[in-house]
């Protein structure tokens, strides 16, 4: 009887830390939609009594809980407010996935605690005018994706991003990104890199963490101020489903190797400097593009399995 009754008294206090847990979210809730400014056509159903856990979902959020009750999933888009981002939100501290976008006027730059979110898997922040520095993202090794495009970023791209041991897709498209690319950016076995239309200089990485370019399935740096030559190991792409180079200060040729096949390209470069490079494909292969206007694809076609030309970045004009 002794035991049962001590086993009684556990149960009731696990579930009253639970209950004062979930209390913690929903008034971490009620906080952030405070410090937005109570928006008042926005996020109607967050009120006070309101069911966080019951999938509440309207024009502008989605909210899901863990089994336990704690908020594990927040989406906040297409809300009229200009605010900076809020850090009530870093109180969420079971937040595996966290999406913001079409918020044009969220503005200022990410606050440090993000860094609390230790369980974040996915991070996507899109066109807001965010702006200042990436985050380093310090704590978050469960991190999967970083989407943080259509923002207003500067500075570098933060070396730390290499220490993210699961990411697999990094995408800081369209910001004013400077500096080089750092080497190890994404180290997980499978990823995918989008960093165009940003401002970025130095020459392209030898290798992305340790996949060294065979594991890569997308890399698009279109439209920075990358320099110098291709590196020879991106003959090791054999999986490479979108590469996209175009509209930078490369120059010589694709390197070629494994499986892949060469297609000679005729580039004019933006310095109107004339130079030939050949591109490649394979079974997996999509589209390449380097700095082009002008794209001929002679016989050496009918060895890829299939290309979408429909799918072309990049180009203002072709020739088959």
């Amino acid at each position: 009887m002794a035991i049962i009754f001590l086993l009684l008294i556990l149960s009731s206090f696990t579930s009253l830390v639970l209950s004062a847990d979930q209390n913690d979210d929903y008034s971490v809730l009620l906080k952030i939609k405070e410090q937005l400014g109570n928006p008042p056509d926005a996020l109607p159903e967050w009120v006070y009594g309101f069911g966080f856990c019951n999938n509440v979902t309207d024009v502008h959020s989605f909210v899901a809980c863990t089994s336990t009750g704690r908020v594990k999933s927040l989406s906040l888009f297409d809300l009229h407010l200009s605010a900076p981002f809020r850090q009530a939100i870093c109180d969420l501290i079971e937040l595996e996935y966290l999406s913001i976008f079409l918020i044009y006027d969220l503005c200022g730059p990410f606050p440090s605690c993000i860094n609390k979110l230790i369980n974040l898997r996915s991070f996507y922040v899109g066109d807001t005018n965010l702006s200042g520095p990436v985050p380093e993202f310090l704590n978050q090794n469960n991190l999967t994706q970083i989407t943080l495009s259509n923002n207003n970023l500067s500075g570098s791209i933060p070396s730390s991003l290499s220490k993210l041991q699961n990411l697999e897709y990094l995408n800081l498209y369209n910001n004013s990104l400077t500096g080089a690319i750092p080497s190890g950016l994404v180290p997980a076995p499978s990823a995918e890199i989008n960093l165009s239309h940003n401002r970025l200089t130095g020459k392209i990485p030898r290798c992305y963490g340790w996949v060294n370019f065979e594991n890569l399935t997308g890399l698009v740096l279109n439209n920075n101020g990358i320099y110098g030559k291709v590196p020879n190991s991106i003959a090791n792409a054999s999986v490479l489903s979108w590469l996209n180079l175009s509209s930078n200060r490369l120059c010589g040729e694709i390197p070629q190797g494994g499986g892949t096949i060469l297609m000679y390209m005729t580039t004019i470069h933006q310095n109107n400097d004339t130079y030939s490079s050949p591109s490649f494909c394979s079974d997996s292969f999509s589209l390449l593009m380097v700095d082009s206007i002008l794209l001929n694809l002679p016989d050496a076609t009918k060895n890829c399995s299939e290309i979408s030309y429909d799918k072309l970045l990049g180009a203002d004009s072709l020739q088959f």
